[in-house]
């Protein structure tokens, strides 16, 4: 699957831009860009990753849900 969303991440110790949906980006590096312009939004980074065929990680983080 790609989205045509790419993203600057690290992978394998080098730099490049990578489709969201690709399995070398880590859950990790799609929510530090999506929380790149400040937001934090644990019910929408969960449907970002859900879409993209991922576990739900981004609402586990914070308890107080």
């Amino acid at each position: 699957m790609k989205t045509g969303i790419y993203i600057r991440v690290q992978v394998g110790g080098n730099w490049g831009a990578y489709d969201i949906a690709d399995p070398q980006v880590s859950d990790e590096q799609i929510l530090t860009w999506l929380r790149s312009r400040g937001g934090k939004n644990a019910w929408a980074e969960d449907c970002v990753l859900a879409i993209l065929g991922r576990g739900q990680v981004a609402g586990k983080e914070n308890t107080n849900m």
